[in-house]
């Protein structure tokens, strides 16, 4: 928990947030440092409890949310929530968190102590995707056209649905793996690919080549083996 709070924290931002009362979970916000407002993105940091260490969920916000109703609506459809969190995990196990706007980190946090001092490695914007690796690519884009009903499109083998301003990333999980939600990718201001990737590895990262489908991000496992996918942004 420290390790990965340490390293996202110098990434993104130093001034994390950890809730309350136990079990200690971090929050990194994907947002400046000094600004003032809630974040409405940001990377939640748990203990695996014994469990490998993986993206476990992900989660959207929903305008006018109301939970019993949607468990309805998309119980007639055959689709079941996993408990009170507002889990709805997909034929795969793959776990999508629904939570009401605004959003924002819970009354259940706090600031926690500042990590590093300076600026981060990058100065976050936002989320700009999450990716998930299925094992029928088919039905996973007809599942989670009953949540989301942006527009979908096709980019080599991977299937884009928009989400309000972000996306959902589906592409066919490969021979012999198991289905993952594999990356995430958070839009930052425009940066020095060389001067980032360098301080990164010092950090413990591993720079990782991306495909031609992500040739505008830089792609990096962290120590935990967790793949993040940096979008740079025009000022």
């Amino acid at each position: 928990m420290a390790e990965a709070g340490a390293f996202y924290g110098k990434v993104f931002n130093p001034a994390l947030h950890k809730e309350k009362a136990p079990p200690l979970r971090y929050y990194v916000p994907f947002t400046s440092s000094d600004d003032p407002k809630p974040p409405l993105s940001y990377l939640a940091i748990g203990a695996t409890n014994g469990r490998p260490v993986q993206i476990d969920h992900y989660c959207a916000l929903v305008e006018g949310y109301n939970p019993a109703a949607m468990a309805a609506r998309l119980k007639q459809d055959g689709v079941q929530s996993a408990g009170r969190f507002g889990m709805y995990p997909d034929s795969d196990g793959l776990q999508l968190q629904l939570l009401g706007t605004p959003g924002g980190l819970a009354a259940t946090t706090e600031p926690a102590a500042r990590i590093a001092d300076g600026p981060p490695i990058v100065e976050p914007i936002g989320l700009d995707n999450v990716i998930l690796q299925v094992s029928d690519l088919d039905h996973a884009t007809a599942y989670y056209r009953k949540f989301f009903n942006g527009a979908v499109t096709r980019v080599g083998d991977r299937i884009w649905i928009d989400v309000s301003g972000t996306r959902l990333g589906l592409e066919k999980a490969p021979v012999g793996g198991k289905p993952v939600i594999s990356s995430f990718c958070v839009r930052v201001k425009r940066f020095d690919r060389g001067q980032v990737s360098r301080k990164i590895e010092a950090l413990g990262g591993q720079i990782v080549q991306t495909s031609k489908a992500d040739a505008d991000v830089l792609r990096f496992k962290s120590p935990m083996g967790i793949a993040v996918d940096l979008k740079g942004m025009k000022a």
